[in-house]
């Protein structure tokens, strides 16, 4: 696929380790008068890289043309800084608190990376701060955090029985100045129940000391966290930015020496997650020349892998986050083979399964009905436009239906209630 100029300019400047030829290539373009630098630092802020972008530009002489991109970039910056601190303020709270009362904490993704990978909390933007406790003690933390200020939704208060039985974390929220909410996400499972046999005590058992928030806790062991980011791109079916792929990146940058790729490919195998794994890894590899031995991908990979699911997974990783967020079924509400395949879309959408995990009930409520109206405009509100959009394309999105419709069978192990979910 041939990867767009502004991207080209965004794959060589979000490294924390740029190479001499990006340093190079981003220099030539700086002066050149044909870039839209305002495209290239719109992607930025949509795939939630500024602050990476920012640092590598930072040091490079800025031309007349340059100048106001650049201060939106380190706007990203400054305002990304002034945020994680914030953040990290209050974890250290959270942290601090769990410890006292001896409760074991792994921190997860964002938080994590930004402390033992990126090393500057300004450069990985977070929108919440995810934590994995015991599920023996996840009732006392749970009091813990509300003693400290945090709440449940009401949502998820009214299904907290459904929660612990069929999900993996609970979200819990506190507003700690008026600019600022946190959303603290407690889990007991890296992933639902049923959907992949991890091993969580083997997490536990491999996970390693750290340092967080300038408290004691644990992060995941290299091999797991590499497993788990990779898991994670994949739950939100490639959309959640192209910062996914960088922390893939630089997480192989980080502990590529010591990584046991033997390990990667033998746990991948046991909780039944090779493809998902072998195809960011595939895509980091090709787009940041991540260090990743071929031979690990193609273990990974099973035999008869459909290989243009590579190019449809590539060309989502770039398009637009919004266009992302479609349901990929709704593409069949243009190109269904039959009836029955078009309608098979309005009863997903509207299950009860979507449903309640979309509003936090229990797929047995009685009042469940009540919710249909709300799901309505809810959708109507989210994708409506992009909806419309497409359906005026007509035909000439056939082959963009088709990669949806072979990006959609592959991503089914996520496909539980609604594509937002978990979002």
């Amino acid at each position: 696929m041939k990867i767009p100029r502004h991207w080209q300019l965004l794959l060589a400047g979000v490294r924390l380790q740029p190479t001499s030829t990006d340093l190079h290539n981003i220099q030539k373009e700086l002066g050149a008068s044909g870039v839209d630098w305002d495209s290239v630092v719109d992607r930025a802020f949509e795939h939630d890289i500024a602050p990476l972008m920012y640092r590598t530009l930072q040091g490079l002489p800025q031309t007349d043309h340059t100048k106001a991109a650049f201060a939106r970039l380190r706007s990203a910056y400054m305002g990304n800084a002034a945020r994680n601190a914030l953040l990290f303020r209050e974890l250290h709270v959270v942290l601090r608190a769990l410890r006292e009362r001896r409760k074991d904490v792994i921190v997860l993704k964002g938080a994590a990376l930004a402390e033992t990978v990126y090393r500057d909390r300004a450069l990985r933007p977070m929108s919440d701060v995810d934590l994995l406790v015991r599920k023996a003690d996840l009732a006392e933390s749970e009091e813990i955090l509300k003693s400290l200020g945090y709440g449940l939704s009401r949502a998820q208060e009214r299904a907290r029985e459904w929660y612990s039985t069929n999900h993996y974390h609970f979200a819990l929220f506190k507003e700690v100045s008026p600019a600022l909410g946190v959303c603290l996400e407690i889990h007991w499972l890296l992933e639902r129940p049923r959907r992949f046999p991890i091993d969580t005590e083997g997490v536990w058992e491999r996970a390693v000391a750290a340092r967080i928030g300038d408290v004691p806790a644990f992060v995941l062991c290299p091999e797991d966290l590499l497993l788990h980011l990779c898991l994670h791109t994949c739950k939100h079916r490639l959309t959640g930015g192209f910062r996914a792929f960088c922390d893939i990146a630089e997480v192989i940058r980080e502990f590529g020496l010591q990584m046991n790729w033997m390990q990667v490919v033998s746990r991948a195998s046991e909780w039944r997650i090779n493809t998902f794994v072998a195809v960011p890894l595939h895509l980091t590899q090709r787009f940041l020349d991540a260090l990743v031995p071929e031979w690990v991908i193609e273990a990974m990979m099973p035999p008869g892998f459909d290989h243009r699911l590579l190019e449809a997974v590539a060309a989502r990783v770039f398009e637009d986050r919004l266009a992302g967020t479609l349901f990929q079924d709704f593409f069949l509400l243009r190109h269904g083979q039959s009836l029955g395949e078009r309608a098979s879309v309005v009863q997903k959408v509207f299950s009860r399964a979507a449903i309640a995990s979309r509003y936090g009930l229990s797929a047995d409520s009685a009042g469940i009905f009540r919710y249909y109206p709300r799901r309505a405009k809810d959708l109507i509100i989210d994708y409506g436009a992009e909806l419309w959009r497409f359906l005026m394309l007509g035909r000439q999105a056939s082959q963009k239906a088709a990669d949806r419709r072979r990006l959609g069978e592959w991503l089914k192990p996520f496909a539980e209630g609604t594509a937002e979910d978990d979002s």
